[in-house]
């Protein structure tokens, strides 16, 4: 009974935390969206989301990166 216990408290913390994770995600694509927000705050948001999403979604991680780019060339923005 004690080692179903521990299951089952292990399975919550873990959808927990997914929960959390999906979150932080959700709000690195609102900062990139908000045109309200300068420039060099928006690639910095993109930029982290690119590498969350690298492993497990390549293709969108891809299509953002270009999105980015694009953003970056246009307020001539050159990383140091």
């Amino acid at each position: 009974m004690k080692l179903f216990r521990i299951i089952i408290l292990g399975f919550l913390l873990s959808f927990s935390f997914s929960f959390l994770a999906q979150t932080n995600l959700d709000s690195l694509y609102n900062v990139w969206k908000d045109t309200f927000y300068d420039q060099g705050k928006r690639l910095e948001s993109v930029d982290a989301l690119i590498f969350r999403l690298k492993s497990s979604f390549a293709d969108s991680a891809i299509s953002l990166s270009e999105s980015m780019y694009s953003l970056a060339v246009a307020c001539n923005n050159k990383k140091k």
